[in-house]
Protein backbone atom coordinates (compact mmCIF):
# COMPACT_ATOMS: atom_id res chain seq x y z
CA UNK A 1 0.00 0.00 0.00
CA UNK A 2 1.09 3.64 -0.79
CA UNK A 3 3.20 4.89 2.43
CA UNK A 4 0.93 7.89 3.25
CA UNK A 5 -2.34 6.16 3.53
CA UNK A 6 -0.83 4.67 6.32
CA UNK A 7 -1.97 1.48 8.84
CA UNK A 8 -5.43 3.29 10.07
CA UNK A 9 -6.50 3.61 6.34
CA UNK A 10 -5.84 0.07 5.86
CA UNK A 11 -8.22 -1.28 9.07
CA UNK A 12 -10.57 1.01 7.82
CA UNK A 13 -10.30 -0.47 4.36
CA UNK A 14 -10.71 -3.82 6.12
CA UNK A 15 -13.96 -3.14 7.70
CA UNK A 16 -15.55 -2.77 4.07
CA UNK A 17 -14.71 -5.82 3.66
CA UNK A 18 -11.20 -5.62 1.46
CA UNK A 19 -8.44 -8.03 2.25
CA UNK A 20 -5.77 -5.87 3.37
CA UNK A 21 -2.88 -7.97 1.50
CA UNK A 22 -4.42 -6.49 -1.48
CA UNK A 23 -3.77 -2.98 -0.16
CA UNK A 24 -0.43 -3.67 1.09
CA UNK A 25 0.92 -5.37 -1.65
CA UNK A 26 0.69 -3.23 -4.52
CA UNK A 27 1.87 -6.27 -6.70
CA UNK A 28 -1.17 -8.44 -5.15
CA UNK A 29 -3.01 -10.20 -8.72
CA UNK A 30 -5.71 -11.85 -6.83
CA UNK A 31 -7.89 -13.16 -4.02
CA UNK A 32 -8.26 -16.48 -3.03
CA UNK A 33 -11.72 -16.01 -3.11
CA UNK A 34 -12.76 -13.49 -5.18
CA UNK A 35 -16.06 -14.00 -6.46
CA UNK A 36 -18.36 -11.49 -8.57
CA UNK A 37 -18.51 -7.99 -10.10
CA UNK A 38 -16.68 -6.83 -6.86
CA UNK A 39 -14.82 -9.43 -4.77
CA UNK A 40 -14.10 -7.03 -2.01
CA UNK A 41 -17.90 -5.44 -1.23
CA UNK A 42 -19.18 -2.05 -0.81
CA UNK A 43 -16.56 0.63 -2.95
CA UNK A 44 -18.48 3.42 -1.26
CA UNK A 45 -15.90 5.00 1.18
CA UNK A 46 -12.54 3.22 0.25
CA UNK A 47 -12.54 3.79 -3.38
CA UNK A 48 -14.19 6.95 -3.40
CA UNK A 49 -11.81 8.47 -1.20
CA UNK A 50 -8.65 6.91 -1.92
CA UNK A 51 -5.47 6.97 -0.10
CA UNK A 52 -5.14 10.75 1.18
CA UNK A 53 -1.95 12.55 0.25
CA UNK A 54 0.43 14.29 2.82
CA UNK A 55 -0.68 17.34 3.86
CA UNK A 56 2.35 19.35 3.20
CA UNK A 57 1.23 18.89 0.17
CA UNK A 58 -1.39 20.75 -2.45
CA UNK A 59 -3.67 17.96 -4.27
CA UNK A 60 -3.87 18.96 -7.80
CA UNK A 61 -7.59 16.73 -8.88
CA UNK A 62 -8.99 17.10 -12.09
CA UNK A 63 -12.14 18.13 -11.38
CA UNK A 64 -15.64 18.83 -13.56
CA UNK A 65 -14.41 20.45 -16.42
CA UNK A 66 -11.18 18.29 -17.02
CA UNK A 67 -12.72 15.01 -16.42
CA UNK A 68 -15.87 16.39 -18.83
CA UNK A 69 -12.80 17.25 -21.31
CA UNK A 70 -11.90 13.76 -21.31
CA UNK A 71 -15.07 12.23 -21.80
CA UNK A 72 -15.81 14.32 -25.25
CA UNK A 73 -12.47 13.69 -26.44
CA UNK A 74 -12.65 10.33 -26.51
CA UNK A 75 -16.29 10.66 -28.52
CA UNK A 76 -14.77 10.48 -31.77
CA UNK A 77 -12.82 7.00 -30.49
CA UNK A 78 -14.49 4.64 -28.07
CA UNK A 79 -18.12 4.16 -29.06
CA UNK A 80 -19.18 1.23 -30.80
CA UNK A 81 -15.41 -0.10 -30.59
CA UNK A 82 -15.45 -3.80 -29.04
CA UNK A 83 -12.36 -4.75 -26.51
CA UNK A 84 -10.30 -6.94 -27.74
CA UNK A 85 -7.72 -7.53 -25.15
CA UNK A 86 -7.07 -6.19 -21.87
CA UNK A 87 -3.26 -5.45 -20.33
CA UNK A 88 -2.45 -4.86 -16.39
CA UNK A 89 0.74 -3.89 -15.73
CA UNK A 90 0.10 -3.25 -11.70
CA UNK A 91 -3.20 -4.21 -10.26
CA UNK A 92 -2.94 -1.84 -7.76
CA UNK A 93 -5.32 0.48 -9.99
CA UNK A 94 -8.02 -1.81 -9.76
CA UNK A 95 -8.38 -1.62 -5.88
CA UNK A 96 -8.61 -5.04 -4.98
CA UNK A 97 -10.97 -6.45 -7.78
CA UNK A 98 -9.30 -9.81 -9.46
CA UNK A 99 -7.04 -9.26 -12.71
CA UNK A 100 -8.91 -12.79 -14.34
CA UNK A 101 -12.06 -10.95 -13.68
CA UNK A 102 -11.32 -7.66 -14.44
CA UNK A 103 -10.40 -8.74 -18.28
CA UNK A 104 -12.55 -11.42 -18.40
CA UNK A 105 -15.75 -8.75 -17.90
CA UNK A 106 -14.93 -7.04 -20.20
CA UNK A 107 -13.44 -8.06 -23.71
CA UNK A 108 -15.74 -8.43 -25.75
CA UNK A 109 -17.93 -5.92 -24.74
CA UNK A 110 -18.70 -2.78 -26.54
CA UNK A 111 -18.44 0.75 -25.66
CA UNK A 112 -22.62 2.20 -25.92
CA UNK A 113 -22.07 5.70 -24.28
CA UNK A 114 -19.24 7.57 -21.96
CA UNK A 115 -20.73 9.19 -19.27
CA UNK A 116 -20.14 11.13 -16.51
CA UNK A 117 -20.72 12.67 -12.76
CA UNK A 118 -18.90 14.99 -11.09
CA UNK A 119 -15.78 13.74 -11.37
CA UNK A 120 -16.39 9.97 -11.78
CA UNK A 121 -16.54 8.65 -15.77
CA UNK A 122 -18.16 5.62 -15.98
CA UNK A 123 -18.99 4.26 -19.42
CA UNK A 124 -21.79 1.79 -20.10
CA UNK A 125 -20.47 -1.38 -22.53
CA UNK A 126 -23.40 -3.94 -23.25
CA UNK A 127 -23.62 -5.90 -19.67
CA UNK A 128 -21.59 -3.92 -17.70
CA UNK A 129 -20.18 -0.51 -17.00
CA UNK A 130 -16.19 0.34 -17.04
CA UNK A 131 -15.65 2.81 -14.04
CA UNK A 132 -12.60 5.48 -13.97
CA UNK A 133 -11.30 7.73 -11.67
CA UNK A 134 -8.34 9.83 -12.06
CA UNK A 135 -7.05 10.95 -9.04
CA UNK A 136 -4.51 13.12 -8.54
CA UNK A 137 -2.25 12.43 -11.85
CA UNK A 138 -4.34 9.85 -14.03
CA UNK A 139 -4.48 10.30 -17.34
CA UNK A 140 -6.99 8.62 -19.68
CA UNK A 141 -5.91 8.41 -23.79
CA UNK A 142 -6.22 6.75 -26.94
CA UNK A 143 -3.08 5.91 -28.95
CA UNK A 144 -4.34 6.09 -32.07
CA UNK A 145 -2.69 3.84 -34.93
CA UNK A 146 -2.31 6.19 -37.53
CA UNK A 147 -0.71 9.14 -34.92
CA UNK A 148 2.88 9.64 -33.93
CA UNK A 149 3.86 9.25 -30.79
CA UNK A 150 5.46 12.19 -29.15
CA UNK A 151 7.88 12.14 -26.38
CA UNK A 152 6.68 13.17 -23.05
CA UNK A 153 7.27 16.98 -21.23
CA UNK A 154 8.55 16.78 -17.85
CA UNK A 155 7.15 19.65 -15.29
CA UNK A 156 10.35 21.13 -14.46
CA UNK A 157 8.85 21.21 -10.34
CA UNK A 158 7.32 18.17 -10.02
CA UNK A 159 8.59 15.78 -12.49
CA UNK A 160 4.85 14.84 -13.69
CA UNK A 161 4.28 14.30 -17.54
CA UNK A 162 2.27 14.95 -20.16
CA UNK A 163 2.39 13.79 -24.28
CA UNK A 164 0.24 13.98 -27.29
CA UNK A 165 0.05 9.63 -27.73
CA UNK A 166 2.56 7.13 -26.17
CA UNK A 167 3.36 3.77 -26.09
CA UNK A 168 2.99 1.80 -22.85
CA UNK A 169 5.82 3.28 -20.40
CA UNK A 170 6.17 2.11 -16.51
CA UNK A 171 3.18 4.49 -15.79
CA UNK A 172 1.18 3.05 -17.85
CA UNK A 173 -1.14 0.07 -15.45
CA UNK A 174 -3.57 -0.12 -17.74
CA UNK A 175 -3.86 -0.92 -21.82
CA UNK A 176 -7.50 -1.65 -23.44
CA UNK A 177 -6.87 -2.92 -27.03
CA UNK A 178 -9.75 -2.04 -29.40
CA UNK A 179 -11.31 -3.73 -32.61
CA UNK A 180 -9.76 -0.76 -34.86
CA UNK A 181 -5.97 -1.24 -33.82
CA UNK A 182 -6.72 1.85 -31.07
CA UNK A 183 -5.33 1.42 -27.44
CA UNK A 184 -6.91 3.10 -23.84
CA UNK A 185 -4.08 4.35 -22.17
CA UNK A 186 -4.41 4.58 -18.06
CA UNK A 187 -1.63 6.21 -16.87
CA UNK A 188 -0.82 6.82 -13.30
CA UNK A 189 2.37 8.23 -12.29
CA UNK A 190 1.00 8.64 -8.02
CA UNK A 191 -1.48 5.46 -8.16
CA UNK A 192 -4.30 7.66 -6.84
CA UNK A 193 -6.60 6.55 -9.48
CA UNK A 194 -8.89 3.56 -9.85
CA UNK A 195 -10.19 1.31 -12.56
CA UNK A 196 -12.65 -1.30 -12.50
CA UNK A 197 -16.16 -2.56 -13.62
CA UNK A 198 -19.57 -2.93 -11.82
CA UNK A 199 -22.62 -4.99 -13.10
CA UNK A 200 -24.65 -1.63 -12.84
CA UNK A 201 -25.93 0.32 -16.21
CA UNK A 202 -27.79 2.81 -15.08
CA UNK A 203 -27.26 5.86 -14.22
CA UNK A 204 -29.55 6.02 -11.25
CA UNK A 205 -27.66 2.57 -10.46
CA UNK A 206 -24.78 4.04 -10.76
CA UNK A 207 -25.03 7.46 -9.15
CA UNK A 208 -26.62 5.77 -5.92
CA UNK A 209 -23.79 3.19 -5.94
CA UNK A 210 -21.15 6.25 -5.13
CA UNK A 211 -23.57 8.39 -3.11
CA UNK A 212 -22.59 11.14 -6.21
CA UNK A 213 -24.77 14.32 -5.52
CA UNK A 214 -26.19 16.95 -7.91
CA UNK A 215 -23.75 17.90 -11.11
CA UNK A 216 -24.31 21.32 -11.99
CA UNK A 217 -24.00 20.53 -15.27
CA UNK A 218 -25.75 17.49 -16.28
CA UNK A 219 -28.96 17.78 -13.31
CA UNK A 220 -30.91 20.39 -12.82
CA UNK A 221 -29.49 23.55 -10.99
CA UNK A 222 -30.46 26.91 -9.34
CA UNK A 223 -30.79 28.58 -6.34
CA UNK A 224 -33.30 26.84 -4.64
CA UNK A 225 -31.26 23.28 -5.67
CA UNK A 226 -28.32 24.69 -4.04
CA UNK A 227 -30.00 26.27 -1.24
CA UNK A 228 -30.93 22.44 -0.37
CA UNK A 229 -27.92 21.77 -0.80
CA UNK A 230 -26.22 24.16 1.90
CA UNK A 231 -29.17 23.37 4.21
CA UNK A 232 -28.43 24.26 7.99
CA UNK A 233 -24.92 23.77 7.59
CA UNK A 234 -22.77 25.37 9.54
CA UNK A 235 -19.42 24.24 8.46
CA UNK A 236 -17.48 26.17 5.88
CA UNK A 237 -18.90 27.23 3.04
CA UNK A 238 -16.18 26.19 0.86
CA UNK A 239 -16.03 22.63 2.85
CA UNK A 240 -19.88 22.58 1.81
CA UNK A 241 -18.93 23.13 -1.37
CA UNK A 242 -16.37 20.12 -1.91
CA UNK A 243 -18.80 17.38 -0.32
CA UNK A 244 -19.62 15.53 -3.63
CA UNK A 245 -22.58 13.79 -1.31
CA UNK A 246 -24.13 17.55 -2.42
CA UNK A 247 -22.43 19.02 -5.25
CA UNK A 248 -20.59 16.34 -7.91
CA UNK A 249 -17.64 18.09 -9.29
CA UNK A 250 -16.43 20.48 -7.47
CA UNK A 251 -12.95 20.87 -6.29
CA UNK A 252 -10.42 23.46 -5.09
CA UNK A 253 -9.68 25.14 -8.17
CA UNK A 254 -13.38 25.70 -9.22
CA UNK A 255 -14.73 26.15 -5.90
CA UNK A 256 -12.30 29.24 -5.08
CA UNK A 257 -12.67 30.84 -8.37
CA UNK A 258 -16.64 30.47 -7.60
CA UNK A 259 -16.95 31.84 -4.32
CA UNK A 260 -14.78 34.86 -5.52
CA UNK A 261 -17.56 35.95 -8.61
CA UNK A 262 -19.72 35.76 -5.88
CA UNK A 263 -18.22 37.31 -3.32
CA UNK A 264 -18.19 34.80 -0.21
CA UNK A 265 -15.38 34.77 1.85
CA UNK A 266 -14.57 31.06 1.37
CA UNK A 267 -14.60 30.41 5.59
CA UNK A 268 -18.35 32.15 5.93
CA UNK A 269 -20.58 29.68 7.41
CA UNK A 270 -22.98 27.87 4.98
CA UNK A 271 -26.29 28.93 6.87
CA UNK A 272 -25.40 32.43 6.30
CA UNK A 273 -25.32 32.37 2.70
CA UNK A 274 -28.90 33.17 1.72
CA UNK A 275 -30.95 35.12 -0.53
CA UNK A 276 -28.45 37.21 -2.89
CA UNK A 277 -25.39 35.70 -2.15
CA UNK A 278 -27.17 32.51 -3.04
CA UNK A 279 -28.32 33.31 -6.39
CA UNK A 280 -24.67 35.02 -7.46
CA UNK A 281 -23.03 31.69 -5.90
CA UNK A 282 -25.64 29.49 -8.63
CA UNK A 283 -24.63 31.34 -11.00
CA UNK A 284 -21.03 31.87 -10.31
CA UNK A 285 -20.74 27.83 -9.78
CA UNK A 286 -21.95 27.14 -13.60
CA UNK A 287 -20.26 30.01 -15.11
CA UNK A 288 -16.80 28.89 -14.03
CA UNK A 289 -17.76 25.23 -14.75
CA UNK A 290 -18.29 26.40 -18.22
CA UNK A 291 -15.66 28.27 -18.72
CA UNK A 292 -13.21 25.47 -17.40
CA UNK A 293 -14.90 23.09 -19.97
CA UNK A 294 -15.12 25.95 -23.06
CA UNK A 295 -11.50 26.20 -22.24
CA UNK A 296 -10.41 22.83 -22.13
CA UNK A 297 -9.92 22.24 -18.38
CA UNK A 298 -7.10 23.71 -16.37
CA UNK A 299 -3.38 22.31 -17.11
CA UNK A 300 -1.22 23.29 -13.71
CA UNK A 301 1.00 20.02 -14.43
CA UNK A 302 0.01 17.24 -15.91
CA UNK A 303 -4.16 17.05 -17.14
CA UNK A 304 -4.39 16.28 -20.57
CA UNK A 305 -7.30 15.21 -22.57
CA UNK A 306 -7.94 11.96 -24.36
CA UNK A 307 -6.21 12.58 -27.20
CA UNK A 308 -3.34 13.93 -25.10
CA UNK A 309 -4.43 17.97 -25.45
CA UNK A 310 -3.68 20.45 -22.98
CA UNK A 311 -6.04 23.41 -21.06
CA UNK A 312 -5.84 26.73 -20.51
CA UNK A 313 -8.38 27.70 -18.24
CA UNK A 314 -5.18 28.56 -15.95
CA UNK A 315 -5.09 31.40 -18.24
CA UNK A 316 -8.41 32.91 -16.87
CA UNK A 317 -8.26 31.90 -13.35
CA UNK A 318 -8.50 35.12 -11.25
CA UNK A 319 -7.58 34.07 -7.43
CA UNK A 320 -6.36 30.15 -7.85
CA UNK A 321 -2.40 30.16 -7.23
CA UNK A 322 -2.62 33.93 -6.74
CA UNK A 323 -1.77 34.05 -3.16
CA UNK A 324 0.24 37.27 -2.39
CA UNK A 325 -0.91 38.75 -6.10
CA UNK A 326 -3.10 41.92 -6.61
CA UNK A 327 -6.47 41.28 -6.98
CA UNK A 328 -7.93 41.67 -10.30
CA UNK A 329 -10.79 43.70 -9.12
CA UNK A 330 -9.69 45.91 -6.48
CA UNK A 331 -5.67 45.58 -6.15
CA UNK A 332 -5.45 44.39 -2.85
CA UNK A 333 -3.05 41.65 -2.46
CA UNK A 334 -5.03 38.72 -2.38
CA UNK A 335 -4.35 36.29 0.96
CA UNK A 336 -4.09 32.59 1.42
CA UNK A 337 -5.79 30.09 4.21
CA UNK A 338 -6.55 27.12 5.27
CA UNK A 339 -10.22 25.97 4.80
CA UNK A 340 -11.57 22.63 4.69
CA UNK A 341 -7.87 21.23 4.99
CA UNK A 342 -7.28 23.11 1.77
CA UNK A 343 -4.77 25.48 0.49
CA UNK A 344 -7.67 28.61 -0.23
CA UNK A 345 -7.27 32.00 -1.82
CA UNK A 346 -9.37 34.73 -1.39
CA UNK A 347 -9.84 38.54 -1.39
CA UNK A 348 -10.70 40.13 1.83
CA UNK A 349 -12.04 43.29 0.31
CA UNK A 350 -14.12 41.58 -2.38
CA UNK A 351 -15.45 38.58 -0.37
CA UNK A 352 -17.35 38.95 2.96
Amino acid sequence: MNEVAGQSTVKNFAKDGIHGDCLKNRRSESCSDAKGGHPHGSLLRAFWQGPTPRKSKERKVPELPEVETVRRSLLDHLPDREIRSIEVRDPFVLRGQDIELFQQGLVGQRFQTLSRQGKLLYFPLQERTLIVHLGMTGQLTVRLPHRADTTFLRHEKTGLQRTLQHPPDKHTHISIHLDDGAALHYRDIRKFGRVFWVPELGRAEILGRFRLGVDPILDPFDPKVLSAALGARKSPIKSVLLDQTLLAGLGNIYVDEALFRAGIRPGRGAHRVRGAQIRRLAEAITAVLHQGIESGGTTLRDFVSGIGQTGYNQEKLLVYGRYGLPCHSCGQILRRSTVAGRTTTWCANCQK
